[in-house]
């Protein structure tokens, strides 16, 4: 992936430990399974050929900050 960023979330530990069990039993890596969440979580949300505005309004082409 060429513009990469790096997503940083807490959450409670035990729970973390048993995702990553899980994760690990499937063979699947916590970044990858996030990716595959993310992807699934867009589609539902935003319909083929429609994207939603931010606050800022139409084509100023800048970037929301932190998600």
């Amino acid at each position: 992936m060429e513009d990469e960023i790096k997503v940083i979330a807490r959450m409670d530990r035990k729970k973390k430990i048993r995702l990553y069990h899980v994760l690990l039993d499937e063979g699947r890596t916590f970044s990858a399974w996030l990716r595959d969440q993310i992807d699934a979580y867009l589609a539902e949300k935003e319909p083929k050929g429609k994207r939603r505005e931010g606050k800022e309004g139409k084509g100023n082409g800048k970037r929301q900050g932190n998600l």
